[in-house]
């Protein structure tokens, strides 16, 4: 049966490789396809390198842009060029919702929707406090995680940190999925 509001989602996430964020995100991608929404699911990483299948109602976007930079102003080039992909390629798609994967790519998305009026869902599958960015990447984040509209987390612990760098918006607990074991018999 089809929602009573379809809605177009655009997830996004570095790749589709064999991360456990990944995983979660193709769980996503096809849970809500099957519910009959309109998903698209863009990466940096080119879509042939992906390892979770997809519901053939996912629409696949793959970038090509996980070059490595051999200096910081390449670096700076490149990290421009994927952010100005990612917002052509997101604002193509007309989202009613944009649901970003991961720290690094939480910030090109957020520079990427500057401006637009689709509100951008973060989520945090890392534990700030324990895995650094280094201090670009850090103040990056917290100069753009104030502009999404709401966050996902998996411990509160990290709730209260990503609750700091957001300031009043809403901050989410959900802890990671793990499948139950089979019943001893």
């Amino acid at each position: 049966s089809s929602p009573a509001r379809t809605l177009r989602l655009a997830l996004a996430a570095p790749a589709l490789g064999g991360g456990g964020a990944e995983r979660v995100l193709a769980h996503l991608a096809n849970h809500w396809a099957q519910a009959g929404h309109q998903v698209t699911l863009v990466t940096l990483a080119c879509s042939t390198e992906d390892v979770y299948p997809l519901d053939p109602g996912v629409q696949r976007v793959g970038l090509q842009r996980m070059h490595e930079s051999r200096d910081p102003c390449t670096a700076a080039w490149r990290t421009l060029q994927r952010v100005r992909r990612l917002r052509r390629t997101i604002r193509s798609i007309r989202p009613d919702c944009v649901l970003s994967f991961t720290d690094k790519m939480n910030i090109l998305v957020l520079w990427a929707a500057r401006g637009c009026s689709f509100p951008v869902v973060i989520c945090e599958r890392s534990d700030p406090r324990q895995q650094t960015l280094g201090p670009i990447w850090e103040r990056l984040r917290r100069w753009s995680y104030p502009g999404c509209r709401a966050a996902v987390v998996q411990t509160a612990a990290v709730r209260e940190t990503v609750q700091a760098w957001i300031g009043a918006k809403p901050v989410h607990v959900i802890p990671n999925a793990a499948r139950q074991p089979p019943a001893a018999v």
